[in-house]
Formats: C-alpha cells, structure tokens, sequence
C-alpha cells in the first residue's frame, strides 16, 4: 500500500513539475502523454532555446539529473528507463529510443569535457 501511494504522489507531482516547466521554458518542453513516474529529487533543467522531448510512460529515479543547454535537443522516446543517480547533459542532440533502460549511475554526454 505504501509503494502504491508513493507511486500516486511521484506521479501527480511529475505532472505538476512539468506544466510549470512546459511554461516557463514556452516552446522547450514536449511531453506526449503522462509522464509515469519522475521522481521528486530528479533534476531537470532546460535552458532557453533547449528542447526537451519527454515520450510516454518514461521513468526517473531518485538522483537522476537532465540538463539541455541553450541550442540543444533531449529526445526521450516511450517507456525509457533511468535508475538511480543516472545523469544526461545534453549540448547538442541526444536521442534515447524507445524501450531503453539504464542502470544506476550511467552517465551521458554528447560533448567532451
């Protein structure tokens, strides 16, 4: 029952967090459908001009951060998977298809450091 109500409040909090973020980044966000399950303590920062496109039933664990730079694209296609502590910066284009699952602390990056 705990896991279930848990489940209930990381969706209707997804839901809320991604409206405020579909308005303030205009045009940067794309979520088609509902966004299953976002953790609270998931990070996501979209710059202005970045684009993030979020596909259906898509889940995030605890500590996974999301970060699009001005002039990049993020494109998580349906049912993707990030577990615990995953990270994805994003400077340029990154496509995740469809189905992919990643395990803890995978991290991502389309530019060298």
């Amino acid at each position: 029952m705990r896991r279930k109500l848990s489940n209930i409040v990381s969706v209707v909090h997804s839901f809320f967090r991604f409206c405020i973020l579909r308005l303030i980044t205009s045009d940067g966000m794309q979520i088609d459908g509902i966004v299953e399950r976002f953790s609270p303590n998931v990070i996501v920062e979209v710059e202005r001009k970045g684009r993030m496109k979020i596909g259906k039933k898509v889940r995030a664990h605890s500590g996974c951060i999301f970060k699009v730079r001005k002039n990049a694209e993020l494109i998580l296609e349906d049912e993707c998977s990030f577990n615990y502590g995953c990270m994805v910066f994003c400077r340029k284009k990154i496509v995740i298809c469809e189905g992919v699952e990643f395990g803890p602390s995978v991290k991502i990056y389309d530019h060298d450091h």
